[in-house]
């Protein structure tokens, strides 16, 4: 596992992603889009910060996976209420959120929903896995995981450095709101100000595409809202 405080604290924190991590790399409308394209049936997958589960949804009844692990920290609101109009009003609250989600995919045996942060969810499955001597076999690894919680710098880093050992050759990293700033309504904050949040997908990304030679930018996903998703590629 790699030091983040020792990584980051180096004099080239900031890096340009490499023209040859950049030779493959073509753009969808959506991420849905991305993932009928390249995401196959039976696949193993991890979505880190599900909140109400509605990706996770679509890839379940969508592209049958193997086996679909959900992490995410709970007690948030239903914000898919006001950004994607999903819902007429919210489904959950703070409280019972943990609870909702949990129930919603209960009767399905190959989804697991955890509650913990998610790059201790995969460090832990990482050292559980390294128990065994053919751990790093493909059957115990996954194909794709997706990045869609706290989008600080330093989480996003880390949950990429979680990632990285448990993704087969050929398999995918996804990182959710590949953007500078997210704009939130005062639906959300309950007050009469937008707020906006700066992010920290785009640099963590180059970071970790800089350390990872073997490593390349596949996809980037479009969104109406710009709400960019970006997808990377193990080679070896």
């Amino acid at each position: 596992m790699h030091n983040l405080e020792q990584d980051s604290s180096s004099s080239n924190f900031f890096q340009h992603i490499s023209k040859n991590q950049l030779k493959k790399t073509n753009v969808y409308s959506t991420r849905e889009d991305f993932l009928l394209e390249n995401l196959k049936q039976k696949s193993r997958i991890i979505e880190i910060g599900t909140l109400a589960g509605d990706f996770a949804y679509h890839i379940l009844t969508e592209y049958d996976p193997e086996y679909l692990l959900l992490v995410d920290i709970f007690g948030q609101e239903d914000v898919g209420v006001y950004v994607n109009k999903i819902q007429p009003e919210k489904r959950f609250t703070p409280e019972n959120h943990k609870d909702w989600v949990f129930k919603r995919f209960e009767k399905y045996k190959n989804v697991e929903v955890k509650w913990s942060r998610g790059f201790e969810a995969l460090s832990n499955y990482h050292k559980t896995l390294s128990k065994n001597s053919s751990w790093d076999s493909s059957d115990n690894l996954f194909d794709f995981i997706y990045l869609d919680s706290n989008h600080n710098f330093s989480n996003v880093l880390r949950e990429l450095l979680s990632a990285e050992p448990l993704i087969k050759v050929g398999g995918v990293i996804g990182i959710n709101d590949y953007m500078l700033n997210g704009i939130f309504t005062e639906e959300i904050f309950n007050n009469s100000e937008w707020k906006d949040v700066s992010y920290g997908t785009m640099q963590g990304a180059s970071f970790f595409l800089n350390k990872f030679p073997n490593w390349h930018v596949m996809s980037i996903a479009l969104n109406g809202a710009g709400n960019m998703d970006l997808f990377l590629q193990k080679e070896s």
